[in-house]
């Protein structure tokens, strides 16, 4: 949702994992869900996104029996009672000066209207390590659409690839021929991402 909706200039929602049914949205007839893809609703405005959401939102099929979806109502309504983090430096992901200026804009604005900014607040995870984390459980989600001659092939490039070696086509292949004790660990080192002071050297020895 979020590239499209960049691309084109309207709002989006990246729902949580599990909340809408992704059945019907692989062109292969998929019926299982897949790791880290989800769908989410698009609109002109950002009021719709929740109309769209409510919708969308809901058990599939085999769920059904089980639970059901009750969401809960935005927390604030004002732009002024949010706290909003900032990150606008990374070596990862430098920006355009031009792009730099809408962020600038686009704080001053948050800051205008009573919102909490804070341009400090950091996850407990260095942009290099959370990329090589996100990469892998990334690749390894899709590693179910590829064909088997595809895998193969990734197969024969992650017999060659040094420790050493972070480039784009290695992050791939560790991730498509990724062992599931592997994907075990990793999950683990995503889970202690969203849990402050969770994070520690063992979790983060995923591959």
């Amino acid at each position: 949702m979020r590239n499209p909706a960049h691309y084109c200039g309207i709002y989006a929602h990246k729902p949580s994992w599990g909340l809408i049914p992704t059945r019907g949205h692989s062109p292969t007839g998929a019926l299982t869900p897949t790791d880290i893809s989800v769908v989410g609703p698009m609109a002109r405005d950002a009021q719709d996104l929740d109309l769209a959401l409510r919708v969308l939102a809901g058990p599939d099929l085999l769920q059904q029996p089980g639970w059901r979806v009750e969401l809960p109502p935005p927390r604030h309504r004002r732009l002024g009672d949010f706290r909003v983090a900032i990150c606008t430096q990374s070596p990862l992901c430098e920006i355009d000066a031009s792009v730099a200026e809408r962020f600038a804009a686009t704080v001053a604005v948050l800051r205008s209207a009573g919102a909490t900014v804070d341009d400090t607040a950091r996850l407990p995870l260095g942009d290099a390590e959370h990329q090589r984390l996100f990469m892998l459980l990334l690749r390894a989600a899709t590693a179910s659409r590829m064909s088997d001659q595809d895998f193969a092939a990734q197969q024969a490039i992650a017999a060659t690839l040094s420790a050493d070696d972070t480039s784009s086509r290695a992050a791939v292949a560790r991730g498509a021929t990724l062992h599931h004790r592997g994907w075990g660990s990793a999950n683990e080192a995503r889970t202690a991402c969203a849990m402050p002071g969770a994070v520690s050297s063992s979790a983060l020895t995923y591959c």
